[in-house]
């Protein structure tokens, strides 16, 4: 089984993530963050695009600049 992202399917770069998936950039391992906190029951509208909880946005940020 070869490694994508879970976003676009590139192979170059990846990452684990947050959610326990590949990501090949941080602006997809966000997207693919928002998505899943957007479809938790009872979420309501997220404030703005790709938004993630701060505690999650800073592991996320951590990780990429390494």
């Amino acid at each position: 089984m070869s490694k994508k992202c879970t976003v676009c399917g590139s192979t170059k770069n990846l990452k684990r993530g947050w959610t326990n998936s590949w990501y090949c950039c941080e602006d997809h391992e966000r997207e693919s963050v928002s998505d899943l906190m957007r479809s938790k029951p009872g979420a309501g509208p997220l404030p703005h695009y790709n938004w993630v909880p701060r505690h999650i946005a800073e592991q996320i940020e951590w990780r990429w600049r390494e």
